[in-house]
């Protein structure tokens, strides 16, 4: 059995909510955090598969403290989706470092993060200038934004259309989703290069997680931030799965695979 408690923090007077994960013995434990994808939340992806509650709750029974959180206008926590950035993430997570670091169960030396899709490219940022994470990994991470987000997410079309009008509400499958982006999200994206960033983190480890079938971030993105990336640093492709491991045995196997990782990082 591990503990489990709602926590909320602040950024810019908006209220961050999350679930903080506690082993079950006493003492300082080594800290994750959790950072969600684009119209994700603290359990995992939009559309279900509950990945980041079944990966919060193994590390905790490993020894880990666990905080995995919503960023500003997703899921619980106060804000707008239209006004996100990936800017105004990477400042939600530092938030959420400082936390932590408030937080008599945490060993302040020992602080990771795991990002899944825009969360891994935000979780490589942040680490690229701030020297509290002390390792990363990163699944399903995006290394080409304009090319994911503008061609792949948003469409070509509907880019043109949303730079024009300053906002797209997004749809799926023909139907919206009741998420809205807005132009300052395309922006900002120029602001950040995941590749120059991953580059940085040296000598802090990087795990590399990818799907070998992930059609929404093309595995080159992999690749590419694994070449950039300084040692320490590993690859691990999960043969077969999509963007977010919804295959239960994906799920586990990506789970398994951190876990062990962060074990032989901090242990």
């Amino acid at each position: 059995m591990t503990f489990e408690k709602p926590v909320c923090f602040l950024k810019n007077n908006q209220k961050l909510f999350g679930i903080l994960h506690l082993p079950k013995q006493r003492g300082k434990f080594p800290a994750i955090v959790f950072c969600h994808g684009f119209m994700g939340h603290k359990l995992g992806a939009r559309h279900g598969g509950r990945l980041f509650v079944k990966a919060g709750r193994t590390l905790a029974q490993e020894g880990f403290a666990v905080l995995r959180f919503d960023f500003r206008g997703s899921g619980d926590s106060d804000g707008e989706f239209e006004d996100m950035t990936t800017s105004g993430e990477i400042n939600d997570l530092k938030a959420a470092l400082k936390f932590l670091e408030t937080l008599n169960q945490i060993d302040k030396k020992r602080i990771g993060v795991v990002g899944l899709s825009l969360g891994g490219t935000v979780a490589i940022c942040t680490a690229a200038e701030d020297r509290r994470i002390g390792a990363v990994a990163s699944w399903s991470g995006v290394a080409f934004l304009e090319d994911v987000f503008r061609v792949k997410i948003i469409g070509e079309e509907n880019y043109h259309r949303l730079m024009k009008n300053g906002f797209y509400d997004i749809i799926r499958d023909g139907q919206p989703v009741g998420y809205r982006v807005s132009k300052e999200f395309f922006i900002d994206l120029k602001n950040h290069n995941p590749i120059e960033a991953v580059a940085k983190i040296s000598p802090r480890p990087v795990l590399i997680v990818h799907g070998t079938k992930d059609v929404v971030v093309p595995p080159e993105n992999a690749e590419a931030l694994y070449r950039s990336a300084g040692n320490p640093k590993e690859l691990r492709w999960i043969e077969g799965a999509d963007h977010v491991f919804m295959e239960r045995d994906k799920t586990a196997e990506v789970i398994a695979v951190t876990t062990k990782w962060f074990k032989e990082v901090f242990f």
